[in-house]
């Protein structure tokens, strides 16, 4: 999928763009032809990765964090003087921290984890939209977590931020349709990225992993990649308001039904 022979070159912003699944976002966008900008607190892993991005198209790094919603509109003043244009926004930066059940949520806790899941992306999305808007219009895509869909009771925090998203989904879609603006979300279950792969030598690990999804291979970044164009190409143009899981079927069936079929 390519999007080269739209009416002016497209720019995406990718925030959590340093490493990870951002960056494999970012590379797989700009493999397909637009201008990335990619946005980080890391300034460091923001400059190697701006480098690797450069070799597959046009990429600027903006070092910023997303807490600081009064600000947001600056990162797209700056991404706007640059590539005349802003038309997709991911929203990709997240964290997750904190790792227990509800009674050992602490407010600071609670205070950090909402300021970026959740805060830092809805005034990201709120500050997009004037240049969207001003760019003829776009696509925002926020991710989401299969864990949006499930209740295991363990990363509690964190379920709630993803599943607030969808409902962000919902509201900016409804409101960002008279400036030309769709709102998607992802939700990708386990993913194996740099940070997955250590537990690749751990006996079993791989095959639990395996065992509680549907497909031969575990899904990997540049899947989530392909997921991610669909969504801010006009490719996707009937769809505003939805969440697309990117799971390999955890969702369907966690755990694989025996061979009988019962």
């Amino acid at each position: 999928m390519y999007i080269k022979n739209y009416e002016h070159k497209k720019t995406a912003v990718v925030t959590g763009g340093a490493g990870g699944l951002g960056k494999a976002i970012a590379i797989r966008l700009a493999d397909a032809g637009f201008n990335i900008a990619i946005v980080d607190m890391n300034a460091e892993q923001g400059e190697i990765a701006k480098k690797e991005i450069e070799k597959h198209g046009p990429c600027m790094f903006v070092q910023f964090d997303i807490t600081k919603c009064d600000e947001c509109p600056k990162v797209f003043e700056q991404v706007y003087e640059k590539f005349n244009s802003v038309d997709v926004l991911i929203n990709n930066a997240g964290i997750s921290k904190h790792r227990g059940t509800t009674d050992t949520i602490g407010v600071p806790d609670w205070d950090l984890t909402l300021a970026i899941n959740l805060k830092g992306l809805f005034f990201m999305a709120k500050a997009a939209a004037p240049f969207m808007e001003k760019s003829g219009g776009g696509s925002i895509v926020n991710t989401a977590s299969i864990r949006s869909y499930l209740a295991t009771g363990d990363r509690t925090l964190y379920a709630i931020t993803k599943k607030a998203i969808r409902c962000v989904n919902a509201e900016l879609a409804a409101d960002f349709w008279r400036y030309g603006i769709r709102v998607n979300s992802i939700s990708p279950g386990y993913v194996l990225t740099e940070m997955t792969k250590v537990h690749l030598d751990e006996p079993g690990w791989l095959d639990n992993q395996m065992n509680i999804i549907l497909i031969d291979n575990m899904v990997l970044p540049e899947d989530i990649g392909e997921v991610v164009l669909f969504l801010a190409s006009d490719e996707s143009v009937a769809l505003s308001g939805c969440d697309i899981p990117c799971e390999g079927g955890l969702n369907i069936c966690r755990g694989k039904l025996p061979e009988s079929g019962v």
